[in-house]
């Protein structure tokens, strides 16, 4: 194999590494940035103020392809497994329905065996007001995003190794102190903390802990110096031809910038004629935000693009003459 050969062997393996080594860098930088902005994001001020201004009596869940508010789907809920429970209890103890039993209403609503269900009625929808629910589910989505952000990630991979639950989601506990109104607040803020964790391990596809270990600093930082090897091997590979060096990393940057537009306009198609749902109105400032990252990308594309063809022409039309002559 002769040596003009063995140089064009090298040069093509030189291109496909470099290659690789781009797509893990867009991959690195990718993973980084939507860890640190939506990290940034939820521990903004922003986000508090919105989710404290955010009208429940407005927004809605999709149930069973019928939408419905926030509020009436949560005092709804909570009412009827309570008069659900109610009802099993009478039907199983008659009128001394509370008597030592370990069910959930007994810890619950003690003082009301002998009431009828319309005052039954009364008490749960007395403890359970729009304001009530309002704030308690506000409340709640709060102390999610603050377990999420900051739980500590080494505790979320052992809980993971161990097969183990999430502790999020651990029952507040009653007191024999506590009135039937606070029981049933007690009751309504375990289901709302319930469902809100649910409601996102279902959308993402994946527990509460995998979550926390995904949006970790660990894991952006994890990413971040993936992308930094990415690009110093770029760089030591392409060592003698800052052509490639700047063709490789404009490539990058358009790359991502794809992607986060690509994304972003996927989502906003996807939620056309939805954008009154719950979901939408908290990510929707989300996926706004990563528009400064598209066009730092794009800035930082065209200008690695433009030095390539500067250098170019350069070389092209004063240091190549100079050696001819």
């Amino acid at each position: 194999m002769n040596e003009q050969t063995v140089k064009k062997i090298l040069n093509v393996l030189k291109i496909i590494i470099s290659v690789m080594l781009s797509a893990v860098a867009v991959v690195s930088m990718l993973g980084a940035t939507l860890i640190g902005v939506a990290r940034n994001y939820l521990n903004s001020t922003e986000f508090e103020e919105q989710v404290h201004d955010c009208d429940l009596d407005t927004l809605k869940f999709t149930v069973n392809g019928q939408k419905i508010t926030v509020n009436e789907y949560v005092h709804s809920v909570v009412k009827a497994t309570i008069e659900n429970e109610l009802e099993k209890s009478k039907k199983t103890y008659g009128n001394e329905f509370y008597e030592a039993t370990d069910s959930l209403v007994s810890q619950l609503l003690p003082g009301l065996k002998n009431y009828a269900s319309s005052k039954v009625d009364d008490v749960i929808d007395g403890a359970l007001s729009s304001e009530v629910i309002d704030e308690l589910v506000k409340s709640e989505v709060m102390s999610l995003v603050d377990y999420f952000v900051n739980t500590d990630v080494d505790e979320a991979k052992e809980r993971l190794e161990n097969n183990e639950g999430s502790t999020y989601s651990d029952e507040l506990s009653v007191s024999e102190e506590d009135t039937t109104e606070d029981r049933i607040l007690i009751y309504c803020r375990n289901y709302i903390r319930s469902l809100v964790i649910d409601t996102i391990e279902n959308a993402s596809g994946m527990s509460a802990d995998t979550f926390i270990v995904l949006i970790s600093e660990e894991t952006k930082n994890g990413f971040i110096i993936a992308a930094v090897i990415s690009l110093v091997l770029i760089l030591l590979i392409n060592l003698r031809s800052i052509f490639n060096c700047l063709l490789y990393g404009s490539f990058i940057s358009f790359s991502c910038t794809a992607v986060i537009r690509i994304a972003q306009n996927k989502f906003d198609e996807l939620n056309k004629g939805l954008e009154d749902l719950v979901g939408y109105v908290f990510l929707k400032p989300l996926a706004d935000s990563y528009t400064s990252n598209a066009v730092i990308g794009i800035l930082a594309g065209v200008v690695l693009l433009g030095l390539f063809v500067g250098v170019y022409l350069l070389f092209k039309n004063y240091v190549n003459k100079k050696e001819e002559t």
